[in-house]
């Protein structure tokens, strides 16, 4: 398949000064199938995304949030409409919000656009050499919330004829690959026919190539609106 920029990764990030392990959700969500590409599109911009934002001023407090606009021949494919890296202080900060009335409400908001049975976060896990599909894996342990370090967003097509144990195999080397690159932080999907990751560096070059598996490649830009076909970095 013929690598595509088929997204559009916005970014949000608020700096922070804790010295413990933020808390990371990877949320892959499917839009409604009563809503338009279009009235999905501008959903998000106007009302899901602010609210994202917004969590930053809330007991939530909200670190970053990276997501990231498929487009429909990829959906059709069987990726997610939509997918978001989003990172918390902490999961008590996080839990403590979602038992509020205003938690539970900007929960309820994601069904106004997303296929609430079909729609859900993974917790990435630590890394320690083992991997099973349909889980996240946080492999280096860093936090995704300084500003000034570069970033990317990639989706990878399941290699064709594999069997289940040879594309762990497949994912295991992709991951000693990257990790070669020295990455300060990187959080890895894996779901039976594709694999998502966010990576961030101290410096844009340390990027690996992009392989023949790549179907989605996006660097993150700083621009303020979640669009199809591109990646940005809003703040």
């Amino acid at each position: 398949m013929k690598m595509t920029n088929a997204l559009n990764l916005l970014t949000l990030i608020f700096l922070s000064t804790n010295a413990d392990a933020s808390y990371l959700r990877f949320w892959r969500g499917e839009k409604r199938v009563d809503l338009t590409a279009e009235q999905f599109q501008t959903g998000l911009n106007s009302g899901l995304l602010p609210a994202t934002g917004k969590l930053a001023e809330t007991s939530a407090k909200l670190f970053s949030y990276y997501p990231a606009l498929i487009k429909s021949d990829l959906v059709e494919k069987g990726l997610p409409s939509e997918v978001a890296l989003v990172e918390y202080e902490s999961e008590a900060s996080y839990k403590t919000y979602r038992a509020t009335a205003e938690g539970q409400g900007y929960a309820d908001l994601h069904w106004d656009f997303f296929n609430k049975a079909q729609s859900k976060s993974l917790v990435p896990e630590k890394y320690v050499g083992t991997i099973e599909i349909e889980k996240a894996y946080d492999i280096v342990g860093g936090e995704f919330n300084k500003a000034d370090e570069a970033s990317s967003f990639r989706t990878y097509q399941r290699p064709v004829n594999l069997s289940n144990e040879e594309y762990i195999s497949f994912v295991k080397s992709h991951i000693d690959q990257v990790s070669k690159s020295n990455p300060n932080a990187f959080v890895l999907l894996v779901a039976q026919n594709y694999i998502m990751e966010y990576v961030k560096w101290d410096n844009q070059g340390n990027k690996i190539p992009a392989g023949e598996s790549v179907i989605v490649d996006n660097n993150l830009e700083l621009k303020s609106k979640l669009e199809f076909g591109e990646a940005i970095r809003f703040k």
